[in-house]
């Protein structure tokens, strides 16, 4: 299966926003690869490694709060009232 029919899958399981926030992943998976390969990691590696992985993790376990305002709804327009 291809990446490209993976991630369409995903997407349609979890949701846009959420699969978005897994393609942070890609340098970190990228960079296990790489180890499995035998090339050299550096300190800058693995400190943006946990900075991705603390980035996802706290995306994903914050609560999603609503917008303020109207909610996405026309504004109401009423017309004056007869005055006394």
């Amino acid at each position: 299966m291809s990446t490209v029919v993976l991630l369409y899958k995903i997407k349609q399981k979890v949701g846009a926003n959420r699969t978005s926030v897994f393609f942070n992943l890609v340098p970190v998976v990228t960079l296990m690869i790489s180890v499995l390969m035998g090339q050299p990691v550096g300190w800058v590696h693995v400190v943006g490694t946990f900075m991705v992985i603390l980035g996802v993790v706290t995306a994903v376990r914050t609560k999603r709060t609503e917008p303020s305002g109207n909610h996405g709804q026309k504004p109401t327009v009423t017309a004056p009232g007869p005055h006394n």
